[in-house]
């Protein structure tokens, strides 16, 4: 949901509107003036580089911004997000801290070419941008004492499932496998030399998402295994091996990892899931008003959308 520097280079905005007077927005009352977003607007052109314009021949639009409205969308966009993360701050008796803004800077240089040259209305803005949002992650993100304490109350209550198991054929070689658990022999192990999952011998019986990490969100974990071995995750003590779950593939013995052994990957999804769920709920919840001339604002994406030819003025 938040703008990134990514999302702006490249795209293009309207033409200029110097003479309106309305402000370009307005968020819960607190007004986003014409002319200070027109000057953010440029530094932006300058710190983003030339906009390619629809002439081979040269990089340089002949106006600062040209009819997609690209660039201005998505720098009020951002603008209307830093008001609500900044007012959400604040109310949390929270502040932005000289460390949120160096590592934003430093986060930002990596990012950008031409960070410390670009102007400085460029480079304070989007330092504050992101800075806020690292304060706003202290706000609506749960500490890892709390994500551990929801962890240990199973899949559904952390909203990620983080789980290893063992199929096998038949249920007599489940009960064995219990045995060998119960007698103290390592899970991931035992996984690799009797499952019959093929990713057992190199993955120790752990399932993983789609991107390599060893949680996978609840609703496609849901959605993405057989239901009874669903059904035997979601009922499993965390750390404990479940008794034998039948499914259509065979016998599965299911554990739920220990919280230590996938915190790591764990919590950064935990917190990051929280602050999104977090910011949405501020943009539906905000009073927020767009000037025609750039857009309308979108609760449902919480971003500032094009207008149709017959809306625009």
């Amino acid at each position: 949901m938040f703008v990134g520097l990514g999302s702006l280079v490249g795209l293009v905005a309207l033409s200029s509107c110097s003479s309106i007077d309305q402000p370009a927005a307005s968020v819960n009352g607190v007004e986003i003036p014409m002319d200070t977003f027109e000057s953010d607007l440029a530094a932006v052109q300058v710190g983003l580089g030339p906009v390619p314009s629809d002439d081979p021949a040269t990089s340089t639009p002949t106006s600062l911004v040209t009819a997609d409205g690209s660039l201005a969308r998505n720098l009020l966009t951002a603008q209307i997000q830093l008001e609500l993360l900044n007012d959400e701050i604040d109310q949390a008796g929270e502040s932005i801290t000289d460390e949120d803004r160096t590592g934003a800077q430093s986060q930002l240089a990596q990012q950008q070419a031409g960070w410390d040259t670009s102007p400085e209305r460029f480079r304070s803005f989007f330092t504050e941008y992101v800075a806020a949002q690292a304060a706003f992650g202290r706000v609506a993100a749960p500490s890892e004492e709390d994500i551990a304490a929801e962890y240990a109350e199973g899949i559904e209550a952390v909203g990620f499932a983080c789980v290893s198991h063992i199929l096998v054929a038949t249920e007599s070689e489940a009960l064995a496998v219990l045995d060998r658990l119960e007698a103290g022999e390592d899970f991931a192990t035992v996984a690799a030399e009797v499952s019959t999952d093929p990713s057992a011998a190199s993955g120790g019986g752990a399932l993983v998402n789609q991107d390599g990490t060893p949680c996978i969100p609840l609703a496609q974990f849901e959605t993405g295994f057989v239901p009874e071995f669903v059904e035997g995750a979601l009922a499993a003590e965390v750390g404990v091996p479940t008794q034998p779950v039948e499914s259509q593939f065979g016998f599965h013995v299911i554990l739920v990892r220990p919280f230590e052994d996938v915190q790591d990957a764990l919590v950064p999804l935990v917190q990051g899931t929280a602050v999104q769920t977090s910011l949405a709920g501020l943009v539906a919840d905000a009073d927020v008003t767009v000037s025609p001339i750039i857009g309308a604002w979108s609760a449902d994406t919480g971003r500032v959308v094009a207008l149709s030819e017959a809306e625009r003025p």
